[in-house]
């Protein structure tokens, strides 16, 4: 099965532009690519991938095939922002992780830093402990590229 290629958005000077993955220039979102392709190809049951900011902007996705690049990584900024509130208002402090088991699989949102949330979905079939432990690691990975290119140290 052939899977889609990501679509990525752009981080210009603290503004995020919309591209997408056949642009020739190095830009630091181009690090996200290898991050979330490393992940679906080590983890069969990957369906969909995203990174949203940390203010809720979609910043990268791999969607699930025949999927809209743009409504993976919107959908999950939409329960990112619920799921903040919801930690706020039973004061429990930020939110680390969420996961969400459905009928037909499950979406686990990772932070890996203020400014950027790894959301993954999967079929049902995933070993949970190895979603959280490869989750995890990937999240660590995308919030050192986005905190880099935040902060213009990306090379």
């Amino acid at each position: 099965m052939r899977r889609p290629e990501p679509h990525i958005l752009h981080m210009d000077n603290g503004t995020i532009q919309g591209t997408d993955a056949s642009r020739n220039e190095m830009q630091p979102e181009r690090s996200l690519h290898p991050v979330l392709q490393r992940l679906r190809d080590d983890v069969a049951e990957i369906e969909a991938l995203a990174v949203v900011s940390g203010d809720g902007l979609p910043l990268a996705a791999v969607p699930a095939e025949g999927d809209d690049p743009d409504h993976f990584g919107t959908t999950c900024a939409r329960l990112l922002a619920l799921a903040e509130r919801t930690a706020v208002e039973v004061a429990r402090g930020h939110l680390c992780q969420m996961l969400i088991e459905c009928e037909q699989g499950t979406v686990l949102l990772v932070r890996g830093s203020p400014n950027a949330v790894l959301a993954i979905a999967s079929r049902p079939s995933i070993n949970l402990a190895r979603i959280f432990i490869c989750g995890r690691r990937a999240a660590s990975e995308v919030a050192t590229i986005v905190e880099q290119a935040l902060t213009g140290r990306y090379r």
